[in-house]
């Protein structure tokens, strides 16, 4: 039987919706085949291994394979999978099907998801930049200043070493998108704007999702734009304990006053706010706890919501709007679509970076660019960064260890009043109360092919959940880690492991909590939790039961947005791997800007950290 008609069957048997017309069928069909068609291999390898393991798994049990099945019991022994194995199986063949099913447009319109931005395409004029897909030759350039990435930490860099008057040459792995370039479907964004088309994850006890940008601005162009200063005790820890000795509260704000202004960072309106944020605030004020409008890089929102997808209107204020254009005013060349492949070393001394330019598919092409550098500053973020100074024969022990990933969970609510939570913007608002004990909740709302992923159960159950999708809420429980993973290269991607440690375990399962309580001061009817063994819970009894009957660290589904620890900054060479100032301990002239360098979790969301940071090794190296 060809992939095609196994993943309808599939499909049946996790919506169990028998009327299905063989025309919705087909555009899912349509849509899965165009979000793994540029996929990396891994991912166009999993999903057909696991829709064969399903379908032949049953001849062993049941004597019939499942597309054999009628779709009741498709739907009944799909249900079975559980634990620790079988629930990882189900949860990413879900996750391909409803993403899938999901984006048809007529679905979407039967569960009154309207995209009230549609007519809205981008304001911003993109600088002149050099697109690597187009090139017909190879190129050598001398320059100062190398830059390898063009997100918070590169684009920060970038503009302020150009600034000063150094030339400066970015490269940058993804295309430039604007809000020209997005088309408010999550699945076209996830295939031109996600690296591995979203599909990073942890090697560990859970396996973690890691959503990662790849484009001009890097992740900044698809987060939900949520600015934070770090808290003043991290910057003390980071100060006294890690021989950071510039790192005060005083050069601290005088960095993140400059990069808040650079991106324009207000408070969420209220007209903008949006009946989600509003009802968490309600049940928020309700429990007497901490909360606020968040802070963000959103320039005239309209509060279209796809924030996390591109903002087809330009408003939120990514680097490829902002720092980049700001570069290239000043005089730095930028190179899209062109990858940096090794680093030029010798006698211990960067002498440059030597890349491989991209076709729009990501695919290398045969032309190479050689780029002679007095410094190169990696800023290729905290999962790729140290993979490519271990690739350069960087040798430090510390090198992709110390991985913080800000460990998440999606829980939603069920009301018996419409939400419509795509309306306004999706991060507004958040509780601070917990901040202390590493635990910061934070709106959050994504589109149905989105959130469906998130939902519980299969079949009937989770269907019916979804005709309700008007009538949910949805919300962020995250946790400041404690514990840490790892990054090592591997033969296609990096390998990512990390556990989540027994007192974060501990923090996960109460930030849920917490959030679930928040839902039901403010009406909920039911909260959706992510916990397998616990996936729905009717009142803040449950809620509280959570925590006394801790459920297993494996049955947790789980996201991370901000990776960052792996090569970090300080003042000891042992246990540091970039000094202060931001070069490398091992060679001379290499520099990191980005979140790698931070020695702990920042608690709080690390836009405005990592920005300024790496201003201030810009400003290390416009010394030179």
């Amino acid at each position: 039987m060809n992939k095609r008609k196994l993943f309808i069957s599939l499909l049946e048997a996790i919506t169990q919706k028998p009327d299905i017309s063989d025309e919705v069928k087909q555009k899912s069909v349509i849509q899965l085949e165009s979000y793994l068609k540029d996929a990396p291999a891994l991912v166009r390898f999993v999903f057909p291994f696991l829709l064969y393991l399903v379908e032949y798994l049953p001849v062993f049990t049941r004597f019939t394979r499942l597309s054999r099945m009628d779709i009741d019991k498709r739907s009944e022994y799909l249900g079975s999978f559980n634990g620790r194995i079988g629930g990882n199986i189900l949860m990413v063949l879900k996750l391909f099907v409803t993403l899938s099913y999901y984006s048809v447009d007529d679905i979407e319109r039967k569960l009154g998801f309207i995209r009230h931005c549609e007519d809205i395409k981008g304001r911003i004029k993109k600088p002149l930049f050099i697109d690597g897909a187009e090139a017909d030759k190879d190129i050598s350039i001398d320059t100062d200043v190398c830059v390898i990435g063009s997100g918070a930490g590169g684009a920060a860099a970038a503009y302020t070493i150009a600034k000063a008057g150094m030339k400066t040459v970015i490269l940058e792995e993804g295309r430039y998108l604007t809000g020209e370039d997005f088309t408010q479907k999550p699945v076209d964004a996830l295939s031109t704007a996600y690296r591995d088309h979203g599909f990073i994850t942890s090697f560990g006890t859970p396996p973690i999702i890691i959503p990662l940008g790849k484009s001009v601005g890097g992740t900044t162009t698809i987060n939900s734009g949520t600015c934070y200063r770090m808290p003043s005790s991290v910057i003390k820890n980071w100060h006294d304990q890690y021989g950071i000795d510039w790192l005060t509260c005083n050069e601290y704000s005088r960095l993140a006053s400059f990069v808040e202004k650079e991106i324009h960072v207000e408070p969420v309106p209220e007209r903008i706010f949006g009946k989600n944020s509003g009802l968490f605030r309600k049940g928020t004020e309700a429990l007497g706890l901490a909360g606020a409008p968040i802070p963000r890089n959103a320039y005239e929102c309209d509060g279209c919501a796809f924030c996390a997808f591109g903002c087809p209107r330009d408003a939120k204020y990514g680097t490829m709007l902002n720092f980049i254009p700001d570069a290239i005013k000043h005089g730095a060349t930028l190179y899209s679509n062109t990858k940096a492949v090794k680093l030029v070393i010798n006698n211990n001394r960067v002498e440059g970076v030597k890349g491989a330019f991209l076709d729009l598919h990501g695919k290398p092409t045969s032309k190479r660019i050689t780029v002679s550098a007095k410094y190169v500053v990696v800023s290729a973020g905290a999962i790729y960064t140290p993979v490519f100074l271990k690739k350069n024969g960087l040798k430090h022990p510390r090198i992709g260890k110390n991985l913080h990933i800000h460990p998440a969970a999606r829980v939603s609510a069920m009301f018996g009043e419409r939400v419509d939570g795509w309306v306004g913007v999706p991060q507004g608002y958040n509780i601070h109360h917990y901040v202390n004990e590493g635990i910061f909740i934070q709106g959050q709302f994504v589109p149905p092919s989105v959130l469906s992923q998130s939902i519980p159960f299969v079949g009937s159950r989770h269907s019916a959940l979804m005709d309700r999708y008007a009538y949910m809420g949805s919300f962020g429980a995250l946790i400041s880690d404690t514990g840490s993973g790892s990054v090592s290269p591997g033969l296609v991607s990096p390998m990512i492991f990390y556990n989540l440690s027994k007192e974060d375990h501990v923090r996960m399962i109460k930030s849920i909590a917490i959030t679930a309580k928040v839902w039901f001061a403010a009406g909920a009817k039911e909260v959706h939790t992510q916990i397998a063994t616990r996936p729905v819970i009717h009142s803040a009894k449950d809620a509280d039961e959570l925590k006394d009957k801790l459920p297993p660290a494996w049955a947790l589904e789980l996201m991370a947005f901000h990776p960052m620890g792996t090569a970090m900054m300080g003042g000891d060479e042992n246990t540091a791997v970039v000094k202060p100032d931001g070069e490398t301990y091992e060679v001379k002239g290499l520099y990191v800007a980005d979140a790698s360098l931070f020695p702990t979790s920042t608690k709080l969301n690390p836009q405005i950290t990592i920005m300024s940071m790496a201003t201030k090794v810009g400003e290390e190296i416009s010394r030179h």
